[in-house]
């Protein structure tokens, strides 16, 4: 397997209207998925002393897939999303659906609260009033 990272060196959204930044390419996509589910089935790797083949299996049972189906999965954070993230989502359901595979979306909240108010009728409670 080759390291694609260095086949694409700036990350930045392209500057065009209507221009798209898809990486790596759909075929790169496709072909490194199949590699990657080869070679983790293949690993025995503990992770913190746990086997590999062990993690992933309550993984999967938590995701539910059908059988031994290749997972494609994202995140991001649970707000409203931009064009970029909607179409991260449309391109992993399209290639999980090409590998026979499931698409997984991750909700990720790691984000400090914005505020830590209630309003309630004229007054406001903080978090740590009780």
């Amino acid at each position: 397997m080759s390291d694609s990272s260095a086949r694409y060196a700036d990350w930045k959204a392209p500057a065009d209207d209507g221009a798209m930044l898809i990486w790596p390419q759909p075929a790169l996509l496709h072909s490194e998925t199949l590699d990657n589910s080869k070679r983790l089935n293949a690993a025995t790797s503990p992770v913190q002393r746990v086997p590999l083949a062990e993690v992933r299996r309550q993984a999967r049972a938590f995701i539910h897939p059908p059988g031994d189906v290749p997972i494609i999965a994202t995140g991001h954070q649970t707000e409203l999303y931009h064009p970029g993230v909607w179409v991260k989502n449309v391109l992993i359901d399209r290639l999980a659906h090409r590998l026979g595979g499931a698409g997984v979306h991750f909700a990720v909240d790691s984000d400090v609260p914005k505020h830590l108010h209630l309003r309630w009728g004229a007054g406001r409670l903080k978090a740590d009033d009780g």
